[in-house]
C-alpha cells in the first residue's frame, strides 16, 4: 500500500471503479447489521484510500495509506446519481465504500444535501481514527447512526491487525471513540471484527465496551474474500457471551 506524500498524491491513483461495475451510489444492499440501505462512496477511488490497511480488508493490499482530508467527489455529482436511485424499501443511506469516509473534506456537505432532499436516516461506517481531528464531530452532525470500528484492546494488536498510518496511535483512536460515544447525539455503535489475531483480547475488548457504552455492538468475523480466515461459528458463539449485557447483533 502506497503512502501519501502530499494531498495531490491522491490524484495519482486512477479511478477504476467502473471496472468493478460500481458507482458513487450503490445498492440497495441487504445487511445483517442495518437492514436494506443505499450506499454512498465519498472516496470513489480504486482500490482504496484509507488511514488503516487492515489485514482483513476486502479491498486488498493496494491503494493509498493516508490521513489527510480531500474532496474526492463533488457533492453535486453525488446528488445527480442519487436522483436516479429508487428509495423503495430502503431503510437508510450509509456512507461506506473504497476507504475511510471521514477523509472526505465535504462529508458534512454531502450528508446535508441528502437530508435536504430525502426523508431518510443517514449512517456512516468509520475506522474510528479521526474523531479527534478538527471538524470531524461537526461533520457527523447530519448523521443519525455512527458505526465505529474497534478491533483491538492494545496498541500491539492494533498495529498488527489494523496497520495504521504512521501518524495514528491506538491511544488517540481509543480516546476519540470514548469522546464520540459520549458526544454524538444519535446512535453510536461499535463493530468488532474477530479473528485468530485478536480473539485472545475478547475480555479486554469487553471491558473497553463497558467503558464506552455503545448503543449497539456488532460482532463480526471476516467472511468476505480476504487473506484472513474467519472464526468458526462455535468460536463466535463463545465470544458473544462476553457481550451479552449489550444490545447485540452477530454475524453468527
Amino acid at each position: 500500500m502506497r503512502k501519501e506524500g502530499d494531498r495531490h498524491f491522491y490524484k495519482l491513483l486512477p479511478k477504476r471503479i467502473t471496472d468493478l461495475e460500481m458507482s458513487i451510489v450503490y445498492g440497495p444492499v441487504r445487511s445483517w447489521k442495518i437492514g436494506t440501505y443505499l450506499g454512498v462512496d465519498p472516496i470513489y477511488i480504486s482500490p482504496k484510500v484509507c488511514s488503516l490497511n487492515c489485514i482483513y480488508c476486502e479491498l486488498g493490499e493496494g491503494g493509498i495509506l493516508g490521513e489527510q482530508k480531500c474532496q474526492f467527489i463533488q457533492t453535486k455529482v453525488l446528488m445527480e446519481e442519487l436522483e436516479h436511485k429508487r428509495m423503495d424499501e430502503v431503510d437508510l443511506i450509509t456512507f461506506s465504500g473504497t476507504g475511510e469516509p471521514m477523509l472526505a473534506s465535504n462529508l458534512k456537505e454531502m450528508a446535508e444535501a441528502i437530508k435536504a432532499r430525502k426523508n431518510v436516516s443517514l449512517a456512516i461506517l468509520t475506522n474510528s481514527c479521526h474523531f479527534l481531528n478538527n471538524g470531524s464531530m461537526e461533520a457527523l452532525e447530519p448523521f443519525d447512526i455512527v458505526i465505529a470500528k474497534l478491533d483491538a484492546a492494545t496498541g500491539e494488536t492494533f498495529n498488527k491487525v489494523n496497520r495504521p498510518h504512521s501518524s495514528i496511535s491506538f491511544e488517540r483512536v481509543l480516546e476519540g471513540i470514548r469522546m464520540a460515544a459520549a458526544e454524538f447525539p444519535g446512535s453510536f455503535r461499535l463493530q468488532l471484527m474477530f479473528m485468530e489475531a485478536n480473539k485472545n483480547e475478547v475480555d479486554q475488548l469487553g471491558d473497553l465496551c463497558n467503558e464506552i457504552d455503545p448503543d449497539v455492538i456488532y460482532l463480526n468475523t471476516p467472511l468476505r474474500r480476504c487473506g484472513i480466515s474467519p472464526l468458526k461459528e462455535a468460536d463466535m458463539q463463545e465470544i458473544r457471551k462476553h457481550f451479552r449485557d449489550f444490545r447485540l447483533q452477530s454475524v453468527f
